[in-house]
């Protein structure tokens, strides 16, 4: 066995080791100017599994662990994106409504899929119909500025509202009060949890881990 490789390291050597072990797991942002340190993996990690059960219409809720907006959401899931087809979801975000590829907007630590129990239950030909209304919906709310009033009947979204937005002559929503932390009541709106706790909407999938 060659003795070099098995000698203890110099204290130059480990001195040099730990320092760039510690830059490899810190993330500098120029602007604004921000470090954060040892930034963690995402926890799904079953996108195959998923995009076997995907279908047109359906609706996938994420969560994330370390951002500050989840505490500040009501429900389990704090965000909404519902499957123009099973390539590319359609949502609302800070920027805008955008539509994504559907492995991009599975980068996150939580995902649950639902889908609307009518529009399974239809015929083909009236499923198709559905779905593409649905669809119409989407890509004429396509470029729509984000709701951050949370103000159901305007022409800006938040994420659930265009869910509920698309699925409108299918399932009603009502904005309601919700509580954060089991006490401090929100502005009235729709949640993500809204949907689970919908009797149109079953789920399909389930990350493991959840």
């Amino acid at each position: 066995m060659d003795n070099n490789r098995t000698r203890t390291p110099s204290w130059a050597y480990r001195v040099k080791s730990a320092a760039l072990t510690f830059l490899g797991h810190v993330r500098f942002y120029r602007y604004p100017f921000f470090l954060v340190f040892r930034i963690p993996g995402y926890k799904f990690r079953d996108l195959y599994q998923l995009l076997d059960r995907v279908q047109p219409g359906d609706l996938l809720l994420r969560k994330y662990d370390s951002y500050l907006n989840t505490f500040f959401i009501p429900g389990y899931y704090t965000h909404a994106g519902i499957c123009f087809d099973q390539r590319s979801i359609v949502h609302a975000i800070a920027g805008g409504v955008e539509k994504i590829d559907t492995p991009y907007f599975c980068r996150c630590d939580h995902l649950i899929l639902l889908r609307h129990k009518g529009i399974s239950a239809m015929t083909q030909a009236a499923r198709e119909k559905a779905v593409a209304d649905l669809q119409e919906r989407l890509l004429g709310a396509l470029g729509a500025p984000f709701d951050f009033d949370v103000a159901s009947g305007d022409d800006r979204f938040y994420c659930s509202e265009l869910a509920a937005y698309a699925y409108r002559g299918l399932s009603e929503f009502s904005p309601r009060v919700h509580k954060l932390w089991g006490w401090m009541p929100t502005p009235r709106g729709i949640a993500p949890q809204d949907f689970i706790d919908h009797p149109d909407f079953e789920i399909i999938y389930r990350s493991s881990h959840d």
